[in-house]
């Protein structure tokens, strides 16, 4: 836990982009062992909570502070456990580290580096919501995290961090890791409480919500890894040092230093790209980005000075998401942008419900459609018509929000979509079917 910004950061790595976007690690000091992370002050927030502190102290912390959840819903912490709480024991937690998102591998940095941070959380939390089993939900092929992760639960457990008899007698609390295998949707907080249950991860029904009726029946209490991975940090500093807190993003696209870095909420996007991401990439001017992941709403240029924060993100449409943050340059045609996108989330989606298997597709192939020079503007509409289908009717977050990124850019670049149709050509000269000479165009415009 290295001081950064004034507070204490989640990834204890040298420079401002400890980890790159390919899987390797760019070096830096890690607490991924528990003598390091007692160095630096671990455990003794924890300590301090179970010994001192009761549920309403903690509460009143959380509410003070106004900690929403970081994996990107952002629902207020407090909020969640008032709502579990309200509901008979035994309680459950369930630390959700899975990378839906490729492109943002925030929780396997998490892991890999900093584990104890995400322990000490769960400890806290455990304390204040009377929860003796707690589960941390991973990605299978994250061997490395795991490797640290599983390492990291038996240092703790020799030190008397957790287990039956943890911090001399004052908490019982046991922590379990499950590794799932799974695409995009595995992500989702009720999928991962069918995994642990057995069950092929695929969302479930809400409500009833997990506070009510989450593992076996049971109000469980599902949060972000990096949620909890703040909770040390809250307890240790107080709410007005702890401030609006930051968040992990993953810079890329066309951004010169792609990679992850820990952003203080409030910070402009555009400071974000230049401060941490080195500007735009070379020869390139950036005409959007891309925030929260594949479903996420893209922006354009004239919106980068909307800062990092959930309430000023909906303002404008978009959503913190899987944290991930991508640059869009003036070479990028929308419609071939967009279509990828829902090409990627038709893939993706687990074809539980009939609104997202079916509404995913359609949609990729309308984009498909306009970008090979046979699109009418009837498409528009029918774009529009599918989007709030499967934004009223989907079964979970990830069929509601799929439509957001089409949405985004029929607003803010609808004029990629009119050259498409009405000229039958692309404005970035991207879509090959309509750089090829002497084509037929059928279509009717």
């Amino acid at each position: 836990m290295s001081e950064k910004n004034g507070r204490w950061s989640l990834l204890p790595a040298a420079g401002n982009v400890p980890a790159s976007l390919d899987g390797q690690w760019r070096g830096g000091s890690q607490t991924d062992h528990i003598d390091k992370y007692l160095a630096r002050g671990g455990y003794a927030a924890a300590k301090r909570v179970v010994s001192e502190q009761s549920q309403a102290d903690v509460l009143g912390l959380l509410e003070k502070s106004g900690l929403r959840g970081l994996g990107g819903g952002g629902f207020p912490v407090a909020r969640k456990w008032r709502a579990a709480l309200a509901n008979e024991g035994p309680r459950y937690l369930v630390a959700n580290a899975y990378d839906a998102d490729p492109a943002a591998p925030l929780c396997r940095a998490l892991l890999e580096t900093n584990p104890h941070a995400l322990l000490e959380g769960i400890v806290i939390a455990a304390h204040a919501l009377g929860v003796q089993e707690a589960w941390v939900y991973a990605k299978a092929e994250n061997s490395a995290a795991l490797r640290r992760l599983r390492a990291a639960v038996a240092e703790a457990e020799e030190q008397g961090y957790l287990g039956l008899s943890a911090f001399g007698g004052k908490l019982a609390l046991q922590v379990h890791i499950f590794a799932s295998w799974g695409g995009f949707a595995g992500g989702e907080e009720t999928a991962a409480l069918e995994a642990i249950e057995g069950q092929r991860a695929m969302p479930r029904q809400k409500p009833p919500f997990p506070t009510e009726s989450g593992l076996w029946g049971r109000p469980t209490v599902v949060h972000s890894a990096e949620t909890l991975a703040n909770l040390p940090h809250l307890a240790a500093d107080g709410a007005e040092a702890f401030g609006k807190g930051s968040k992990l993003l993953a810079l890329g696209g066309d951004v010169a230093k792609p990679g992850l870095v820990e952003v203080p909420f409030g910070t402009p996007l555009r400071q974000i790209l230049t401060q941490w991401g080195g500007g735009p990439a070379a020869g390139q001017s950036p005409r959007a980005v891309q925030i929260g992941g594949p479903t996420g709403a893209v922006l354009p240029e004239s919106l980068l000075d909307t800062p990092l924060g959930h309430d000023a993100l909906r303002e404008v449409g978009a959503f913190v998401g899987s944290g991930s943050l991508r640059v869009l340059g003036e070479k990028v045609c929308m419609v071939d942008f967009a279509r990828g996108r829902m090409d990627y989330l038709a893939h993706e989606s687990c074809g539980k419900c009939v609104p997202c298997r079916l509404g995913t597709n359609r949609l990729t192939g309308v984009l498909e459609t306009i970008m090979s020079g046979l699109g009418r503007k009837d498409d528009l509409a029918l774009l529009d018509e599918f989007g709030n289908l499967l934004s009223q009717s989907s079964l979970c977050g990830f069929g509601l929000t799929a439509p957001t990124v089409l949405r985004t850019t029929m607003t803010h670049f609808a004029e990629d979509y009119r050259v498409h149709i009405e000229e039958g050509r692309c404005p970035t000269a991207t879509c090959r079917a309509l750089r090829t000479r002497g084509f037929e165009r059928k279509a009717a415009v």
